[in-house]
């Protein structure tokens, strides 16, 4: 899979953190569009943007009060940013980019 240059980034309490991943995941046609990294705020997910609209989407619905769901920001990684990974939904290596 080549490098996810456009992805969305969630941010969100960092107790929070491990059951967002999961619901990602979970929802995730392929486990590779899920990251957690390190931003400006700590530790942020990354998300493929169709998986990030699905998953807010069904967080609104389901909220008391949709306020309270963290919003996807879209994001562009530039060619050569590194992906600078804490952590990842996969267990293997990403292969180089071509």
């Amino acid at each position: 899979m080549p490098l996810m240059r456009n992805y969305t980034e969630i941010i969100v309490e960092e107790g929070l953190l491990p059951q967002i991943v999961r619901e990602l995941v979970d929802m995730a046609i392929d486990q590779n569009h899920v990251e957690v990294t390190y931003g400006v705020a700590g530790r942020v997910i990354l998300a493929h943007p169709d998986l990030a609209e699905k998953w807010y989407q069904e967080k609104v619905a389901q909220a008391e009060d949709p306020q309270d769901v963290p919003i996807p920001v879209p994001v562009v990684r530039e060619p050569g940013q590194p992906r600078n990974i804490a952590a990842s939904a996969s267990n293997g290596e990403e292969p180089p980019d071509d």
